[in-house]
């Protein structure tokens, strides 16, 4: 961000003709004096040196409130103010700015700060106004900032109604950036969305798609996938779990204990005493107690008590609570 406000300053100097409109507006320099002031700010912003070239903005508006650069230096003053992470006084400084044209360049930054703020009223209401201006990556990414706004007002509001209004047309721009560069990120709040309206089919969808375009994350988003799948298909979700722990991803550990609870539930005891070697050598230590137990209550289930006692006794060993024997 420094690096091209420096360059686009320094070429405005240089090429301007003193005497004739320029067509760009952020920096129109009409007079010697104008443009030796920008190329000083110029110089302050490439050197680092903020609070100097804040200062000669904030001189230089208030000594020159009728000049043509005002709008111009206040939308340099926001963006130094951004840079500092001072997003309540970026946000002040492109207020004051009145010409359209420079309004409609600094948009993306004054939406920045408001989302840095978490401001999302106000987010979503500049999002509205500016997505109407612009178009192929721009307006995706409002279309991004307007959709997370949206559902992060879901989750600080109380009435059942609105959140609900405000999570569908979330849902709507997230659906409709699933074939832009922002494509990942918009399936991650899908699943969330999906999810919070109980469609857990959707929301697994969401999470297999994540699975194939993001290798280095794979095994975390099957695992979620495989939770929701429970809910509807319980046959698929044990082959995802089976995909985890065929692995050797910190997920195999968590897929392992689920797929041995899962098989329980689907009262699958003979597959349990079949694979409960695998299965009891992946589960973490923590968990082993309650492991066995579900073990040892499936073998008890195919009426093989010596083999139930065996497992029951080894769960007692570590330390099994009284109250973690209750099956819900």
């Amino acid at each position: 961000m420094r690096d091209f406000f420096t360059k686009i300053l320094l070429l405005f100097i240089c090429t301007v003709s003193f005497g004739h409109a320029d067509e760009n507006p952020l920096f129109n320099p009409q007079t010697q004096e104008e443009a030796l002031f920008l190329r000083r700010i110029a110089e302050f912003w490439q050197d680092e040196e903020f609070e100097i070239a804040k200062y000669q903005i904030e001189n230089y508006i208030s000594e020159h409130p009728k000049s043509d650069m005002i709008d111009s230096l206040y939308a340099i003053l926001g963006n130094i103010h951004m840079n500092e992470k001072g997003y309540s006084k970026a946000i002040a400084a492109f207020e004051n700015i009145k010409d359209e044209d420079v309004k409609d360049k600094i948009g993306v930054n004054l939406l920045a700060s408001l989302y840095h703020l978490k401001w999302h009223l106000r987010l979503i209401d500049e999002c509205d106004y500016y997505i109407t201006r612009v178009d192929g990556d721009l307006k995706d990414k409002i279309t991004y900032l307007r959709a997370i706004s949206l559902y992060n007002r879901s989750l600080e509001i109380e009435d059942p109604n609105e959140i609900n209004e405000l999570i569908v047309q979330s849902k709507d721009g997230f659906e409709a950036l699933v074939d832009t560069k922002f494509e990942n990120q918009s399936r991650e709040y899908l699943s969330q969305i999906h999810k919070t309206l109980n469609d857990f089919e959707k929301a697994s969808e969401c999470y297999m798609h994540l699975a194939n375009s993001d290798p280095t994350k794979k095994d975390e988003y099957l695992f979620s996938a495989a939770l929701l799948q429970a809910h509807f298909d319980k046959e698929k979700a044990l082959e995802t779990f089976n995909i985890i722990t065929k692995g050797s991803s910190l997920k195999s550990k968590d897929a392992a204990y689920n797929k041995l609870l899962l098989l329980y539930e689907m009262k699958r005891f003979s597959d349990i005493s079949l694979e409960k070697d695998t299965l009891l050598n992946l589960i973490e230590e923590d968990k082993k107690s309650l492991a066995y137990f579900f073990v040892g209550r499936s073998y008890f289930n195919q009426e093989d008590y010596e083999n139930s006692l065996l497992h029951l006794e080894k769960a007692l060993s570590l330390d099994l609570e009284p109250q973690e024997t209750k099956l819900t």
